[in-house]
């Protein structure tokens, strides 16, 4: 029952582990009146998300270490946001690629990359100082109506970046290297606002067989835990949960939303 072994490079916050999950756990979580300890609130809701797509509109930075402001939205419509934080756009393509071509479960899922689209420059999104969204010269034209996937950048009548959210929470991993490009004269980030399971229908998690290592990506790499027929000895899942809370690998432990 080991968990996967992860890369080096593998070390993902909450939001970009949710970027690369082809399947999206909402579930809303709550204080208990007794104790402050989280509880769930309603059901889980299962919906499967493109995750090509939802990479593919993250802007290609310069610097590896730049990052973006990202919210995970239900609807783009929404004011409130499931999640925000920021984001390392290159982490997050670099650990995609690899989720692709070692993951069982991407590769039965049907999920690929181009091998290339990280080198290829004319993806590379460039904001300019007029508040227009374009890409650099050679490449189509973003289409936010052709995807699930739709980024929304707004800028107000003066031209200066604005959003319709007002509260603008810190990225619990934010660091000092964010480029100097996303931030404006009035130290607010551009936000870029991904619905990436807008339009899908819902899937029961009792049906999807793999969704738990399907929507945490950070935990179990893109495999599945192995069926009991080619265990030595036959487990019950609740024998599984607590040997993954258990472990010296945190990684399951560390992840409240897998943990309720």
């Amino acid at each position: 029952m080991q968990f996967p072994e992860k890369p080096s490079f593998f070390y993902l916050n909450e939001l970009e582990c949710r970027l690369l999950a082809p399947r999206l756990a909402f579930q809303k979580l709550m204080q208990a009146p007794r104790g402050r300890q989280l509880k769930i609130n309603g059901n889980i809701v299962n919906v499967p998300a493109d995750v090509a797509n939802t990479v593919n509109m993250l802007p290609r930075l310069p610097n590896e270490t730049s990052t973006i402001k990202v919210n995970l939205k239900r609807k783009l419509q929404y004011k409130s946001s499931a999640l925000s934080l920021n984001v390392r756009p290159n982490k997050v393509a670099e650990a995609g690629r690899w989720l692709v071509n070692n993951g069982n479960l991407y590769k039965d899922e049907g999920i690929t990359f181009n091998d290339t689209w990280l080198e290829d420059n004319s993806n590379n999104l460039v904001f300019d100082d007029n508040c227009d969204d374009q890409i650099s010269e050679g490449s189509e034209n973003v289409d936010c109506n052709a995807d699930k996937t739709q980024q929304i950048l707004t800028c107000d009548d003066d031209n200066n970046w604005s959003e319709d959210e007002a509260e603008m929470p810190a990225g619990i991993t934010d660091t000092m290297l964010t480029s100097p490009d996303f931030l404006t004269d009035n130290e607010r980030q551009h936000i870029l606002n991904l619905a990436p399971g807008e339009g899908n229908r819902p899937m029961s998690i009792f049906r999807d067989k793999y969704s738990e290592e399907l929507a945490y990506p950070g935990i179990f790499l893109g495999q599945k835990r192995p069926d009991n027929t080619k265990r030595l000895t036959k487990v019950h899942y609740s024998e599984i949960c607590k040997s993954e809370l258990r472990r010296s690998d945190r990684r399951s432990a560390m992840c409240v939303e897998n943990l309720l």
